[in-house]
């Protein structure tokens, strides 16, 4: 479609339905290390991106990215081995505690509200000297979750299962000063009544219910202990980021925020406690502010080995297929598969969003195979259904609308949306299929922007908002400039804005991409040099706009 206006707004995200969940190594180790399936001790792991972590503190941080630098850094009671088995890689199994609690062992009380953990000897912070992380230690990571300058970013998993933390959180969320040492005056003269020590290696936890997830809960980064030291900082402010301190294997030397993030061993990290963490590598370098293109290059070329916070770009994925290079692993979907947002107390075009009609005819309209091969074809998506993938516990089939073949029914969308009180056109420009080839052979700008404004006026009978695609935009801008009282939003795709065309004339590769824009407007020469040879221009242009398919 090339042109489509809606009577009434509907505020909406639309986003993806599919994920892409794709493994690229390096060709060639960077650390002049052979590469084996059992992995060698040394050298460098070099990982590019484009941005940083949220935070280094792991009582703040929330971001993919920061969870990934903290495995290396921190430990938690319980945590999740490193496997490339689905099942066993979302198995919690012990960390810093000696074991996962169970009814069995004594670490869970017969009514499930209690739990306790010991702590292994052994696991250290890299202080000098290097010390005992202790029960203590973990508590004070507890406490820390309710700073007011940096609090977590789930309380509620603390808050509703934990007896006494929300009562602690309350009044240190509303403390009148942020410095480090009112922080630290109200952890140290506080408690949480629900977590309590005995000696330096036990810690016991009273929930409020029983809580068959609640080792999944303190497996989180957020659960990591805390030591002493982190008194004398605010949570998470740039001078906490130049004295983070480690009990995982390695130790953060450089943080330079959103250019580059280092870590070497930690020295007092003990691999006889740490049965989830190999560490084979000796350093770790990240380095930020890149673009997804230039990660992939590099990448490509054995200069890097890992992306950091990106994926592989879109218009590499089928050369990569293609290529059956025994590095490339293609992964399950992963756990955030985009999904659609709706606003639901947005006021606008009546509380459009309030309504349940609108919101199933936007359902039906998103055409999930479409946006799969956007990201590479089903060869590695599939059109997803829920916001669950197929790796989440709990997943099981399931399409509340489903549309022949996941192609999207903009027929019953629109049907829908016209039960609501709304009204969608979704047009084609002339000459588009299903329309037929004008008579007069007229396709000029001028008459296509007329093509618009009648349509409105016709349909309409009030402003609209116009989504252009393709010509359908070239004639948006137009259109909307021509007669603004037609519109009250025109929203344009896959094609930019007139003004921007000047500087295409400056770039030979954006004139030469886009020498079409005028061929077939050539009447005459246009279809002289199409059909030549058989057609031979069809062939030249797939491959021009399409090099790597």
């Amino acid at each position: 479609m090339d042109a489509s206006f809606t009577k009434h707004r509907l505020p909406l995200v639309l986003s993806v339905a599919a994920t892409v969940a794709l493994v690229l190594t390096a060709c060639g180790s960077t650390s002049g290390a052979p590469v084996t399936a059992t992995g060698v001790k040394g050298g460098t792991l070099i990982m590019l991106g484009a941005g940083d972590v949220d935070h280094l503190d792991t009582a703040s941080a929330y971001y993919t990215v920061s969870y990934t630098v903290e495995r290396a850094y921190s430990r938690q009671l319980v945590s999740y081995p490193t496997s490339s088995d689905q099942q066993k890689a979302v198995s919690i199994v012990a960390d810093a505690a000696t074991e996962v609690p169970s009814q069995s062992n004594g670490g869970i009380s017969s009514d499930g509200k209690t739990y306790t953990f010991k702590i292994k000897s052994g696991v250290k912070w890299d202080t000098s000297p290097a010390r005992q992380v202790t029960a203590q230690d973990f508590v004070l990571g507890f406490k820390r979750l309710c700073n007011p300058v940096n609090p977590v970013g789930a309380p509620s998993y603390y808050e509703s299962t934990i007896v006494g933390f929300k009562d602690y959180c309350e009044p240190m969320l509303a403390l009148s000063s942020s410095t480090a040492s009112a922080i630290a005056a109200y952890i140290q003269g506080h408690e949480i009544s629900g977590i309590t020590t005995s000696g330096t290696d036990t810690i016991k936890f009273q929930l409020i219910q029983a809580a068959s997830d609640f080792v999944n809960i303190v497996s989180l980064p957020f659960a990591s202990a805390a030591p002493v030291e982190y008194l004398q900082y605010v949570p998470g402010d740039d001078t906490f980021n130049q004295h983070v301190i480690s009990d995982g294997p390695y130790k953060v030397v450089k943080y330079d925020p959103n250019k580059e993030l280092d870590l070497d061993r930690n020295p007092a990290w003990d691999s006889s406690t740490d049965s989830l963490r190999a560490a084979y590598v000796d350093h770790v370098k990240v380095t930020e502010g890149l673009t997804q293109d230039a990660v992939q290059q590099q990448i490509a070329a054995g200069t890097a080995d890992m992306e950091w916070d990106v994926g592989v770009p879109t218009a590499d994925l089928a050369q990569l297929l293609q290529s059956k290079d025994s590095h490339l692993i293609i992964g399950p979907p992963g756990t955030f598969s985009p999904y659609v947002v709706f606003n639901l107390q947005s006021p606008n075009a009546n509380k459009a969003m309030q309504n349940v009609k609108v919101r199933q005819a936007l359902e039906y309209a998103v055409d999930k195979v479409a946006i799969a091969q956007f990201y590479g074809g089903l060869t590695i998506n599939q059109a997803a259904t829920q916001i669950l993938a197929p790796v989440d516990a709990g997943y099981q089939k399931f399409d509340l609308y489903p549309t022949p073949d996941s192609k999207g029914d903009p027929a019953k969308a629109k049907s829908m949306l016209a039960d609501a009180g709304y009204r969608a056109v979704a047009p084609y420009s002339r000459g588009y299929p299903p329309t037929e080839v004008p008579e007069n052979g007229f396709y000029d700008a001028c008459t296509l922007v007329t093509d618009i404004k009648e349509l409105v006026e016709q349909l309409a009978g009030e402003p609209v908002h116009y989504v252009g695609h393709d010509w359908g935009a070239a004639t948006g801008y137009r259109v909307t400039a021509a007669f603004p009282e037609l519109f009250k939003r025109s929203v344009q795709l896959a094609i930019p804005h007139p003004i921007t065309f000047a500087a295409m004339f400056m770039d030979p590769a954006q004139i030469r991409g886009r020498f079409h824009f005028w061929f077939f407007q050539m009447k005459g020469l246009a279809e002289a040099g199409t059909s030549a040879n058989d057609y031979a221009m069809i062939d030249y242009l797939f491959k021009l706009w399409s090099p790597k398919l």
